[in-house]
Parts: C-alpha cells; structure tokens; sequence
C-alpha cells in the first residue's frame, strides 16, 4: 500500500466505518427476525468493532496522525486508539471512554478465544 492511497483519507475512514456499522445492524435485525442464522454469533459484534476503530483512525487522521502511524502505532489497540483520540480533543467523558474501551477489549477477548 502506498501513502498515495486515497483509502486512508479520513472521509474514507469515515464512509467504512458507516458501512461497517449498517451492515452489523442489518445483520443483528436478521438475526432478530430470524432471517439469518449463522454459524459464527459474533459476526455482527466484529463489524461494530471495527466501525468504531474505523471513525477512531478517521478522527486521528482529520488531526494530523501519518498513514504510516495508523498502520504501525495502533494496529487494533482500541485502549490507545480512544485514548489518543481524547488527547486530541475527541469530547468522551472518562466513563464513556471505559465502557467503550470495556466493551472492545471484550470482545477481542472473545473472538481471539473463539
């Protein structure tokens, strides 16, 4: 990938993570109706996941943080994500960014597990 690759504008972070995110949702209301039935439960919390990692970068990017930085200082480190984001001025509360940071480690947890 060269630094030249437009995909890692921050309107294009942006425009993933919204597909990332509408996608779960689509998938999560199937799973509700019973439309859809999948062998992997934790699909839909993936797509979540990496919506938000996707916007987090995003936001990093709209701050000036190199292409180069976001593929080799954060890789999926959800805990250093948010907290660099809040460092550059993204308005979280302290307990929001827990239970954010909670809930994505969590997860990770679970799908390293699984």
């Amino acid at each position: 990938m060269s630094d030249d690759d437009d995909r890692l504008e921050p309107m294009n972070f942006y425009s993933s993570a919204e597909d990332y995110y509408q996608t779960a949702i689509c998938i999560m209301q199937s799973q509700e109706s019973g439309n859809l039935r999948l062998n992997f439960p934790f699909v839909a919390y993936y797509l979540f996941s990496h919506a938000v990692e996707l916007a987090l970068k995003g936001f990093l990017r709209t701050k000036g943080v190199s292409k180069k930085e976001l593929r080799n200082k954060y890789i999926h480190k959800f805990r250093k994500l948010i907290t660099d984001c809040v460092s550059h001025g993204l308005p979280l509360e302290k307990t929001e960014c827990e239970v954010a940071i909670k809930w994505l480690e969590d997860f990770d947890r679970e799908a390293i597990n699984f």
